[in-house]
């Protein structure tokens, strides 16, 4: 089945004071269907018919994620930042699945708050206006 519409998440949240050292975002995607598989001895949430692709770099990420509709059409998810409010290492940031929700877990290279720079920006430290045009 091919990808009939490509949408970014529903909602975006983030949790910089949870733990010290990380930030979590969780992006709501409501098509998102998980079940209970085993992996390293404990039962986790995996995605049912669709596969989670993530990318983290020292500065950004991004993760796509295809789900079915109710109304059986494939539905991809994106979610992309291009410029984080810290660096992070990409080697030991993590992903979860939950039922409707895509987890991503932030190891920060510094431990200090990026709350000052969410509230004023957003996770997303790159604004429109401050993007280079594309060149034609």
């Amino acid at each position: 089945m091919s990808v009939t519409e490509t949408r970014g998440p529903l909602g975006v949240t983030h949790e910089d004071e949870k733990t010290e050292g990380w930030c979590e975002i969780i992006c709501v995607i409501p098509e998102l269907k998980t079940n209970k598989r085993l992996s390293g001895g404990k039962f986790v949430d995996k995605p049912t018919g669709g596969k989670l692709n993530c990318k983290f770099s020292e500065r950004s990420l991004e993760f796509d994620i295809e789900c079915t509709s109710k109304q059986k059409k494939q539905i991809k998810y994106e979610y992309i930042v291009k410029k984080l409010p810290g660096d992070i290492v990409p080697e030991d940031c993590k992903t979860k699945v939950k039922e409707g929700k895509v987890i991503l877990q932030l190891k920060k290279v510094e431990t200090r708050s990026w709350q000052r720079e969410i509230s004023a920006n957003g996770i997303d430290q790159i604004q429109e206006e401050d993007e280079e045009p594309e060149e034609k």
